[in-house]
C-alpha cells in the first residue's frame, strides 16, 4: 500500500482550531473508488502547526504529500514539503489551495514540488492517484501543472459543473479519529462547510467569482446529514463557507433544520454566514430565526467602500445608502446587532474619499465598522499584471495571522500575505494616515467611547460625523499629551510595517499572552483607564459644549453606557433625560435633550480582571456590541 498523507494547517486560537474539511474532501472523493482503497493508505490528516522537525519526524516512507495552502499557511507548507523531499526525494509533493497562482511559477520556483492543483481539488487529486495505478501519464488530468522530464506541463483548468454527489468527511467518518483522541481532550474543533460553491460576482480583490461556472449545489441529503452530524458531535461553532447564503430558496430550509438541531441539544451553538448580497428578505428572515435562538453573533451588512469610483473600479455594486439604512434599521427594529466590513486599499481610493466612506456610514445609523487590509491574492484579478499596472499597486510581505494567537507562536511558524499600501491614487503615507483614522474611528466610535458624544453633536448641533470625528482624532494625535503617546505607538506601528519589519499587531501582558488587532489595543488601553481617558480628553467636548452642566452630565451618562472593568451594575441620577434623547440614537433628525431630572439603572456585566475583559467584550463580543451597557430609566 502507498501511504499518503494531507496537510491542512492551522493555527489554534483560543484552544480551537477547524476541522480540515479542505483535505478532507478530497480523501473523501477519491477513497470512494475501489483502486484507491486497495492501493493507497490514507495515513493521517495534518492539521496542528507543531515544528518542523516534529511534523517530519510523522512522515515516514511517504509515497505522497499533499499540501492545502493559504496565505497563513503556505510559507509553512513550503518549508515542511522541502524537508520531506530532502529526507526522502521520491516522495511526491503535491500543492494546491487558493494561494495557488494558477499557472507553472510554483513548480518553476520551487524546484521539491511536482505537482499543483488548480481550484476544486476533488476530482484532480483523484485523477492523480489513479493515473500513477497506470504509469506516470498526467495527460488527462485536467486543473493541474506537474513535471515531465525538463518540461513543465499545464493542463486545462476546468471547474467541475456537477458537485452534487460529492461524499462529505464529516459524514463518512474521516474526522472522527480527531474528535476522539484522548490527547485532544479538550479541545475545540470547529466546522467549515459548504451547501454550494462559486460566486455570480467578479469582484476584482477576490477570487471567488473568477471561475466562468455556475454557482454549484451540494444535495440536500449531505448538507443535512453534516448538520446532524455537528449536533451529534457537539460541535460549537459552524462556519458557511458559502460565498452567498440565501441566494437559493433552499437555504431558509438548511437554516431551519440547523436551528432544529440547536433547539434539540444546544449544538452547533455558533453558525455564521456570508449572506447573499442580493436577497436581503430572505437573508433577513435567516438571520433573525437564527438570531432569536442565539446561533449568529451579529450580522454583517457589507459594502467594502462608499465610493463611487473605487466601486466601479472594483466591479461591485452596493444598494443605495436609503437602502442601506433601511436595511440597518430593519435589524436593529428586530433586536439584531449589525457591523459593516469595509476594505482599506482599494485600488482608486484616497486619503480624503476613504475618510469620508467610513466616517459617513454613520450617518446611515450603522455604527460598528470592521476596516480590513486589502489584501493582493494570487488568484483574484487583482494580482494579474495588467491591473498592478494599471493601477500602480505596491505591496508589502507581512506576517498578518498573529491576531488573537499566544505570545510566542510568531516566530516558530510565520504566515505571509501581501498587504497593499501603495497605488496611483493612495501613497504609502496616505495608506499610514487611513489606517490611524481607521483605527481610530473603530476603537472610539466603534467601540463606543464617544459615540454618545459624537450623536449629540450630530443631533442637536447639526455636525457630520465625518467632521466631528476628524476634528476628534486629530484633538487625539496632536493636542493630547495622554492620547498622542498612544497614537504615535499606533503610528510608529504602521510606519515599522511599512518597512517589512513587523506585523500589524499589538501585545501588552496587562490583556493576556495574546495578540490583539491594533483598534482593539487602542480602545483596550482607553477602557483599561477609562477615567484618566475621559478626564484628558473633557477639554474636547467643551469645544462644542459650553453650557458646563450639560457637559458634565452627557460626560456622566457616556461612560454609563460603556462595559468597563472593575465596574459593577449601578444606578446614577441626570439631569437631562438621556434616555428619551439616546432613545432613538440611530435616527439623526435634530432634536434637543430634555432638562428633566431621572436615575437610570445600568445592568452591566462585571469582569474583576483585564485579561478576562479583554477576551470576553473585545475579542469574542466585537461584533455583537458586548461593550454596551443596557440601561433603563427607574424613575423621574
Amino acid at each position: 500500500m502507498k501511504k499518503v498523507w494531507l496537510a491542512q494547517l492551522t493555527r489554534t486560537k483560543n484552544n480551537a482550531i477547524f476541522l480540515p474539511y479542505s483535505v478532507g474532501t478530497i480523501a473523501a472523493y477519491a477513497w470512494q473508488f475501489p483502486e484507491i482503497k486497495q492501493n493507497y493508505s490514507l495515513q493521517d490528516f495534518i492539521l496542528f502547526m507543531d515544528s518542523i522537525d516534529e511534523i517530519c519526524a510523522k512522515i515516514n516512507d511517504a509515497y505522497l504529500v499533499a499540501f492545502s495552502s493559504y496565505m497563513w499557511n503556505v510559507d509553512y507548507n513550503i518549508s515542511i514539503a522541502k524537508r520531506i523531499k530532502e529526507k526522502n526525494p521520491n516522495t511526491l509533493i503535491v500543492f494546491g489551495g487558493p494561494d495557488i497562482p494558477e499557472n507553472a511559477s510554483f513548480l518553476e520556483k520551487y524546484p521539491f514540488i511536482d505537482i499543483l492543483i488548480f481550484g476544486e481539488g476533488e476530482e484532480p487529486f483523484y485523477g492523480i492517484l489513479a493515473a500513477f495505478l497506470k504509469g506516470n501519464d498526467l495527460s488527462a488530468v485536467n486543473s493541474i501543472a506537474y513535471r515531465k522530464g525538463d518540461k513543465v506541463v499545464l493542463n486545462p483548468i476546468v471547474t467541475p459543473l456537477n458537485i452534487e454527489n460529492y461524499p462529505s468527511p464529516y459524514t463518512e467518518g474521516y474526522f472522527d479519529h480527531i474528535l476522539h483522541d484522548p490527547a485532544h481532550k479538550g479541545m475545540q474543533f470547529d466546522v467549515i462547510m459548504e451547501t454550494n460553491r462559486g460566486c455570480p460576482y467578479k469582484c476584482l480583490y477576490c477570487s471567488w467569482g473568477t471561475k466562468d461556472a455556475p454557482v454549484r449545489k451540494f444535495s440536500m441529503e449531505r448538507i443535512l446529514g453534516e448538520i446532524h452530524w455537528m449536533k451529534e458531535n457537539k460541535i460549537v461553532y459552524c462556519f458557511f463557507a458559502d460565498g452567498n447564503f440565501g441566494l437559493f430558496d433552499r437555504d431558509e430550509k438548511i437554516a431551519d433544520y440547523i436551528i432544529e438541531q440547536k433547539r434539540e441539544c444546544g449544538f452547533p451553538q455558533i453558525s455564521e454566514i456570508i449572506a447573499a448580497k442580493q436577497k436581503n428578505d430572505v437573508v433577513f428572515r435567516i438571520n433573525k430565526k437564527m438570531n432569536d435562538i442565539g446561533l449568529n453573533k451579529g450580522v454583517s451588512l457589507t459594502c467594502q467602500t462608499l465610493t463611487p469610483q473605487v466601486l466601479k473600479n472594483i466591479h461591485r455594486q452596493n444598494m443605495s445608502a436609503e437602502s442601506f439604512a433601511q436595511q440597518v434599521q430593519l435589524y436593529r427594529d428586530a433586536g439584531m446587532f449589525t457591523y459593516t466590513e469595509m476594505i482599506l486599499g482599494l485600488p482608486g481610493e484616497t486619503y480624503e474619499s476613504f475618510c469620508k466612506s467610513i466616517l459617513n456610514v454613520y450617518e446611515t445609523g450603522q455604527h460598528l465598522l470592521v476596516v480590513y487590509l486589502c489584501y493582493l491574492l494570487p488568484c483574484a484579478p487583482m494580482a494579474q499584471p495588467e491591473i498592478i499596472r494599471k493601477y500602480d499597486i505596491k505591496t508589502v510581505r507581512a506576517d498578518l495571522s498573529l491576531i488573537h494567537t499566544d505570545v510566542g507562536e510568531e516566530n516558530t511558524n510565520p504566515s505571509y500575505c501581501e498587504v497593499v499600501v501603495h497605488t496611483n491614487t493612495m501613497s504609502t503615507n496616505d495608506w499610514l494616515n487611513m489606517n490611524v483614522v481607521a483605527v481610530c474611528a473603530q476603537a472610539v466610535h466603534g467601540f463606543g467611547l464617544y459615540k454618545y458624544f459624537a450623536v449629540y453633536a450630530r443631533r442637536a448641533l447639526n455636525i457630520p460625523f465625518h467632521d466631528f470625528y476628524m476634528d476628534f482624532i486629530h484633538y487625539l494625535r496632536y493636542e493630547n499629551d495622554y492620547t498622542a503617546k498612544i497614537i504615535r505607538d499606533v503610528t510608529a506601528s504602521f510606519a515599522t510595517f511599512l518597512k517589512g519589519e513587523s506585523s500589524i499587531c499589538y501585545y501588552d501582558r496587562r490583556f493576556g499572552e495574546m495578540y490583539l488587532d491594533i483598534n482593539e489595543a487602542v480602545f483596550a488601553c482607553f477602557a483599561a483607564e477609562s477615567e484618566v481617558f475621559y478626564k484628558q480628553t473633557a477639554a474636547f467636548m467643551s469645544k462644542y459644549i459650553a453650557d458646563k452642566e450639560l457637559l458634565a452630565d452627557l460626560m456622566h451618562y457616556q461612560v454609563s453606557k460603556i462595559v468597563f472593568p472593575f465596574v459593577k451594575a449601578h444606578d446614577e441620577t441626570f439631569q437631562y433625560d438621556w434616555e428619551a434623547f439616546f432613545a432613538d440614537i440611530y435616527n439623526n433628525t435634530p432634536k434637543q435633550p430634555v432638562k428633566k431630572r431621572c436615575a437610570v439603572h445600568f445592568e452591566t456585566e462585571y469582569f474583576d480582571n483585564l485579561v478576562d475583559y479583554t477576551r470576553d467584550v473585545i475579542w469574542f463580543g466585537k461584533r455583537k456590541g458586548r461593550f454596551f451597557v443596557k440601561s433603563e430609566r427607574i424613575s423621574d
